[in-house]
């Protein structure tokens, strides 16, 4: 995270900002070719004009891109102001916009000034074609006193601007409002011609009223002296009736080869552009910069000041005797000085030497102020988002920039053959042949090439080229191995060419990175430095050779994951077999060849199957198995990454599966193993109950065919929703007795078994037992003729009985032992007349026997068994007070019944029961139960149980536990139900708190304090600190960033307080937080729908990315 600034070059810069922090709202506007605004202070932009904040800025650069990655940053990165112009020689503001020589900018012994910004003819190189101004703006020009004289077509306007500049002895920087200003170094650069207000002195720092010390924590110097040549030939042109030469010798040379003879060293320079006027002073300029030592500093400074310690293209003094940095005499009298260079440092007298600053990278540190400009000029604040970078300053110190090339337009250069004046057009290329090839890539891939030669041109009048340019090569691709049209994407054939440039002077070219066994069309043409352009010298069809070799064999398939309708593979792409046809083992992962394209996938429902492998032709034979494909390239291989693919296949059948990995060539490889699935894809076991809600079921989604026989009982049909038109058939068993009588009956023409229509009518009173299925007839009040055999007779017709058997016709010889139970005798029926003798022992009373039915005194305490009286057989109030002799009279299981008794001392007893409503209270050993009749009962003891449904009085109005009462852990089987009913809710919107929300939450670890115990009238409860560390969140911090997303009036249920109150005070907060989680489901699941939308975007790009 730092920006870097260069001489008269872009530089650039990298910005960092906190993704855990930064909205997604200010990611979103920070587009491409926007502004980044550096300020030394942090400071509110609301109060500053758009003018005013780029003038006080210490840097401001053009955001390039911005990238997301997994780390917690996003990073802004781009150049500086200088990348308007161009961000290299062929890149940025075009100088002709125009085609042809009108698009020429031609200067004759202009003014600095008016080469720059002229609205006259041609136009300045900061305005475009129609005189506007571009995005870098004229600012102070100081003249030089040297006039340009010179041409520009093709190149970027830095290009332009900087071979202006060198031309007339100028140099430019850009402000931060993008005003060019430019001129002699002196006047726009400090240091220059004045004393330099810093010093480096190496192991020496402090401060001192004089000059600025700079506190270094590195110093490395070096010199290079690479580039030393003595002369400089220069072509500076080619045009004309001969080549005009441009030359500088220089004037000593102090260095000897190696048997001490003077060094020669020649540089031979093409510079096209330079006009024949101003060849010696171009050479002289070359030789300059070449023959110089380079004198080189990288430092490292501990503080620096961007708002105005100095600034590149500065000069500062250094003073390092050690490798050559001091003021000589030599030097004075070679630079024309009247003095040496002398400054007093901490009250030492120094002779130091001046450096320039070539570039400067510095820190954004804490304290900045960062900003994002937007073109309209407004600015969006990015310092509280901003990753702050600590550390040192690094200078590059140097006599001249190292990239001479860009300075200079400098380029080596082999003299050609030059001749006449030549304004004619080239010729067509003659004697166009082509070979074609293959080879393998850097990453493994197999690609072919064509190799194209030729025969150079001559102009169409015969005339040998002199100011040839260059050659243009074009091919395209036609049709693959079985001449089937390359298309594009869109399904049309591919007409467009792919061009690349030859120098002229070549006559060969090698055309790589193609596709083997594929047909091309080739052509070249020549092109001259005016633009004139020959026809293409074409073949029209050369077809590049297949790969001569197949993958190996590949390993068996990771994973075969499989349901009944689709199957899921997955393969590492690794290799079985080597190079020599020998097994491996074990395979290693990624080792197949990396020109692979994709597996073949083969399916048989027959272990065993073969698939017929021609090792001549690379193919398999029985094609027919192939079932689909794994795309695979060589991305997959290089990065380590498994291929994953599905095929629909129905696998009720066991399937066995092989593979075949294919080439980009086509061919094919030895099969793999034959194997089966090993794996299950999410089926029904998979899925947990309740973990597929309506929410997740879309309208329509269920057909019959996802219904189960039998799946659908009672409770799932609506009351009356079964209509006349949903009853297919209905037999006996299906209709309650007793509710058909006669009138819902029309049997006209409905009993076909047997009957014809004849037999039943209105006239017919009786239908034959023919005509009657067995066992369909219920007989009940009916005329039967003959004897009625009383096997035929239901067990529920009791009426036939009732009405067919006479008066005292059943004695006791008809009725079977025991037969007469409770149920047969009527009530207050058996009299003391009627029974002779009774064995109670044989009699279990289940009601009660009262008073008046026991003679007075006869029944005594001995009468009785133990056990065998017991509560429900005892009248209410028929055992009164003084019938109890003793404590222990009513032993347990006993019953006391009446409107009141009183007891004293112990009562035993294992029941209290109500005669009524069968309402009990009981006594267990460790545990007392309450049953307000029915089987519903609380039971209180050691293990605190209550049985059966518990439920409120009133519906949605008391809680379970309270904000001072808790319940430690609640358990049970199936999760709790809550109410989600949508037709009892209101005010029902989607929401808004998503992915964002939740990166903002702090999921924590922590243990329980001591809190809890006994009440005030129970000590013997002592608090537990918790001892296991638990997963959640701060009921608190949802609270709080809930204000943050939804605002201050927010009242998301999420959390729960135990006061509500307006006049609430936060700072004396003494509320008890909670949280209800499961309302924390929704967000997650709309946060995870963010992420599948991006993954869905992500996938789509890399789908592309990958062809």
């Amino acid at each position: 995270m730092s920006v870097t600034e260069k001489l008269m070059a872009p530089g650039q810069f990298t910005v960092q900002l906190d993704k855990t922090i930064v909205p997604n709202t200010i990611i979103n506007q920070l587009d491409a070719w926007g502004n980044i605004v550096i300020v030394p202070a942090d400071l509110n932009v609301t109060e500053f004009s758009d003018a005013t904040l780029l003038g006080a800025a210490s840097y401001v650069g053009i955001l390039y891109a911005l990238e997301i990655g997994d780390e917690e940053n996003v990073v802004l990165t781009g150049q500086g102001m200088v990348a308007y112009l161009g961000s290299s020689d062929s890149t940025g503001m075009p100088i002709a916009e125009t085609g042809g020589p009108t698009g020429v900018r031609s200067y004759s012994n202009e003014t600095l000034e008016n080469v720059l910004d002229t609205t006259g003819t041609p136009k300045g190189l900061l305005r475009d074609e129609s005189g506007n101004q571009g995005p870098i703006r004229k600012g102070t020009i100081t003249d030089t006193g040297t006039n340009y004289t010179g041409k520009h077509y093709t190149e970027s306007a830095l290009k332009a601007i900087k071979y202006v500049c060198q031309e007339v002895g100028a140099e430019f920087k850009i402000s931060t409002t993008g005003l060019l200003s430019a001129g002699p170094s002196s006047s726009i650069f400090a240091g220059h011609s004045s004393n330099p207000t810093s010093i480096i002195v190496r192991n020496q720092s402090g401060e001192d009223p004089n000059i600025t010390g700079l506190t270094t924590t590195s110093l490395v110097a070096q010199y290079d002296a690479s580039e030393f040549v003595n002369k400089v030939e220069l072509v500076a042109s080619k045009f004309g009736y001969e080549a005009n030469y441009g030359a500088a010798t220089a004037s000593s040379n102090p260095y000897k080869d190696i048997f001490g003879t003077a060094l020669k060293r020649t540089q031979y320079i093409s510079d096209p552009q330079t006009p024949n006027t101003s060849r010696n002073q171009r050479a002289s300029a070359y030789l300059n910069e070449l023959n110089e030592i380079k004198k080189t500093l990288n430092v490292s400074l501990q503080e620096y000041d961007i708002a105005g310690d100095f600034e590149v293209g500065d000069k500062i003094f250094i003073h390092d005797p050690d490798i050559g940095f001091v003021d000589t005499e030599a030097d004075r009298v070679a630079e024309s000085r009247s003095n040496l260079f002398e400054t007093i440092y901490q009250g030492q007298i120094l002779n130091p030497t001046k450096i320039r600053i070539l570039g400067i990278t510095w820190p954004v540190k804490n304290g900045y102020g960062v900003f994002y400009r937007k073109s309209d000029g407004s600015y969006i604040e990015l310092t509280d988002y901003m990753l702050f970078e600590t550390g040192d300053v690094q200078l590059e110190i140097g006599d001249v920039a190292p990239s001479l090339s860009e300075s200079l337009s400098f380029s080596g250069y082999t003299l050609d053959t030059v001749g006449g004046e030549d304004k004619s057009v080239p010729n067509t290329p003659s004697s166009l042949s082509q070979v074609a090839g293959t080879y393998t890539d850097g990453n493994g891939v197999s690609k072919a090439f064509i190799k194209l030669s030729w025969t150079a041109p001559t102009n169409t009048d015969g005339s040998v080229i002199t100011d040839g340019a260059y050659y243009r090569v074009r091919f395209k691709a036609k049709a693959d191995s079985l001449s089937n049209n390359i298309n594009d994407s869109t399904g049309s054939q591919v007409t467009d060419y792919q061009f690349q440039t030859v120098t002229f002077g070549t006559t060969e070219f090698v055309i790589y990175d193609l596709s083997p066994n594929t047909f091309y069309e080739v052509g070249v043409q020549a092109v001259d430095q005016s633009g004139f352009t020959s026809s293409f010298a074409s073949i029209s069809s050369v077809q590049t050779p297949r790969d001569g070799s197949a993958p190996n064999k590949p390993d068996t398939f990771a994973t075969i994951a499989s349901n009944p309708l689709r199957v899921q593979f997955i393969h590492n792409l690794g290799q079985a077999k080597n190079d020599a046809g020998s097994a491996v083992s074990p395979v290693v992962n990624f080792t197949l060849a990396k020109d692979i394209d994709h597996l073949n996938i083969y399916a048989s429902t027959t272990s065993g199957f073969d698939l017929g492998y021609n090792s001549t032709t690379k193919k398999v034979t029985n094609s027919s198995f192939k079932i689909g494909e794994l795309k695979a390239t060589h991305s997959h291989i290089t990065n380590g990454i498994p291929t994953v693919g599905y095929v629909d296949l129905d696998n009720a059948t066991t399937h066995y599966f092989r593979c075949t990995a294919v080439d980009s060539s086509g061919n094919e490889s030895e099969p793999s193993d034959e194997q089966s699935g090993n794996a299950d894809l999410v089926d029904t076991a998979h899925i947990a109950n309740l973990a597929v809600t309506e929410a997740i079921i879309g309208n329509a989604a269920v057909t019959n065919a996802k219904i189960a026989n039998l799946a659908v009982g009672t409770a799932n049909i609506q009351d009356a929703a079964i209509t006349n038109a949903k009853i297919d058939s209905l037999n006996a068993n299906k209709i309650t007795a007793g509710t058909i009588d006669a009138n819902r009956l029309d049997l006209s023409g409905k009993l076909s078994v047997g009957a014809a229509a004849s037999d039943i009518n209105s006239n017919s009173t009786t239908i034959s037992g023919g005509k009657i299925t067995a066992g369909t007839l219920a007989v009940t009040d009916a005329d039967i003729s003959g004897t009625l055999n009383f096997n035929k007779i239901s067990s529920n017709s009791i009426n036939i009985i009732r009405d067919h058997i006479a008066d005292n016709a059943i004695n006791n010889s008809k009725i079977e032992d025991d037969a007469v139970n409770e149920n047969k005798v009527a009530s207050n029926s058996l009299t003391d007349a009627s029974i002779s003798s009774l064995n109670l022992s044989n009699i279990t009373v289940t009601g009660s026997i009262s008073a008046a039915r026991i003679t007075s005194g006869t029944m005594s305490a001995d009468r009785i068994s133990g056990g065998t009286l017991q509560g429900m057989t005892i009248s209410g109030a028929t055992i009164s007070a003084v019938g109890i002799s003793s404590v222990g009279a009513i032993s347990s299981g006993g019953a006391v019944t009446g409107t009141s008794a009183t007891f004293s001392g112990v009562v035993k007893g294992t029941t209290f029961q109500s005669s009524t409503n069968n309402s009990q209270v009981g006594f267990g050993t460790t545990s007392v139960f309450i049953r307000g009749g029915g089987s519903t009962n609380i039971t209180a003891g050691s293990t605190n149980k209550s049985h059966g449904t518990w439920a409120p009085s009133i519906n949605n109005l008391y809680d379970l536990g309270t904000t001072s009462l808790k319940w430690d852990d609640v358990r049970a089987t199936n999760s709790t139900i809550q109410t989600s009913d949508i037709n009892l809710k209101d005010n029902v919107v989607t929401t808004d708190l998503g992915l964002d929300f939740i990166n903002d939450l702090t999921p924590i670890e922590y243990t329980w304090k001591a809190f809890g115990g006994g009440e005030e009238d129970d000590k013997t409860i002592e608090p537990i600190a918790g001892t296991r560390t638990h997963l959640g969140f701060s009921a608190q911090d949802i609270k709080d960033k809930l204000i943050t997303h939804k605002g201050d009036d927010q009242n998301v249920a999420i959390y729960t307080e135990s006061q509500y109150a307006d006049d609430f005070d936060e700072e004396n907060d003494t509320n008890e937080y909670g949280l209800r989680i499961g309302e924390l489901i929704p967000v997650l699941t709309k946060a995870i729908q963010e992420l599948s939308t991006k993954v869905q975007e992500l996938t789509a790009r890399i789908e592309v990315l990958e062809g």
